[in-house]
């Protein structure tokens, strides 16, 4: 990840806002990640490096802890913002007398074969925020959040798939969601993302759907009827991941209980 690193870190260089700082994490990699950071020589970027791999949400918590700005915004080591990202975030702010607020602006996804693909999501009026956050997940690497929230609200660090969706839905509970039109993120698609390394994707996305449904504040905002269509669609997307991985004896059971569950009349 060090060779992306090196265009994720280039991107903050560039922005055209220029009152920023740059928190970056090493998970305890074993690549040339350090080099990669101090090559840069800029005061502005501070460099972390955990003696243990701790995962991604307990390296977020440490990150907001060390972080001395107002409004924090994240960016994955593979994600690259546009030059005005931060500018587009902070005239927004400013227009809005600096609320405490979760927003995300737009972003694309960056296919291997270049293909560049706009992600199309609607406007935050007139939703349940907490079901927007679960249906639609905005990326991480388009998101602010005013730090003043981040003390109160961490990510759990129990969680290692969708920490970000659960983390923002509790947060958008008590405070607005915004979303900004510009699309100033690139999100890199790659063998690497969480999706191309790790088997079974779609069990830890129930768990954490389920958890939401049981915890409050989330449960109360969460209808009955939005948890048994996404329920049902989650399990839909487990059995064909199964069938997919060619792992066809729990596919056929995940089945048998999806139709025992769910009839076709339902």
């Amino acid at each position: 990840r060090a060779v992306m690193l090196y265009k994720s870190i280039n991107a903050v260089v560039n922005q055209t806002f220029e009152d920023w700082e740059l928190i970056v994490i090493d998970d305890a990699s074993n690549d040339n990640t350090y080099k990669v950071v101090s090559d840069f020589e800029n005061y502005k970027i501070k460099y972390v490096k955990n003696e243990l791999n701790i995962e991604r949400s307990a390296s977020r918590n440490k990150g907001i802890e060390l972080a001395k700005g107002k409004y924090i915004c994240f960016l994955d080591s593979d994600d690259i913002w546009e030059p005005n990202h931060l500018e587009v975030i902070y005239n927004y702010l400013t227009s809005n007398n600096f609320p405490e607020i979760l927003l995300f602006t737009g972003y694309t996804w960056h296919f291997s074969d270049d293909n560049i693909q706009n992600v199309v999501l609607p406007n935050t009026y007139n939703f349940n925020p907490v079901e927007y956050i679960i249906e639609y997940q905005p990326c991480p690497s388009s998101v602010c959040i005013s730090k003043s929230i981040l003390t109160k609200y961490k990510f759990n660090e129990n969680l290692f798939i969708n920490e970000d969706v659960e983390l923002f839905a509790r947060i958008v509970t008590q405070y607005p969601l915004i979303k900004l039109n510009d699309y100033t993120v690139v999100v890199v698609v790659h063998n690497e993302n969480t999706r191309g390394t790790i088997k079974d994707y779609i069990t830890p996305q129930i768990q954490v759907f389920k958890l939401l449904c049981k915890q409050p504040p989330t449960a109360k905002m969460i209808s009955p009827a939005f948890k048994k269509k996404k329920l049902k669609l989650l399990h839909l997307r487990l059995i064909k991941n199964l069938e997919e991985r060619g792992e066809i004896k729990k596919m056929k059971w995940e089945l048998v209980k999806f139709l025992s569950k769910y009839p076709t009349t339902q």
